[in-house]
């Protein structure tokens, strides 16, 4: 719920924010498919738009590598 909440205020900063979530919620949980979504779906974003890419300091092709894992 936390990650949503960062991933939905849209803005850079936030969006470091609600990965970290997502990927602490899965180290809890690995079968936790909603924080699998929401972190793949993150990373997918990234690879379409380069600004999200940098604020993940990723490239393009590394940011869809980490949405299709």
């Amino acid at each position: 719920m936390r990650g949503r909440e960062l991933e939905l205020r849209e803005k850079p900063e936030d969006w470091v924010g609600a990965v970290k979530y997502y990927e602490q919620a899965l180290a809890l949980d690995s079968a936790f498919g909603n924080a699998a979504a929401a972190l793949a779906w993150m990373y997918r974003e990234a690879h379409w738009t380069e600004e999200r890419s940098k604020v993940f300091g990723l490239s393009q092709d590394e940011a869809r590598g980490k949405a299709d894992s």
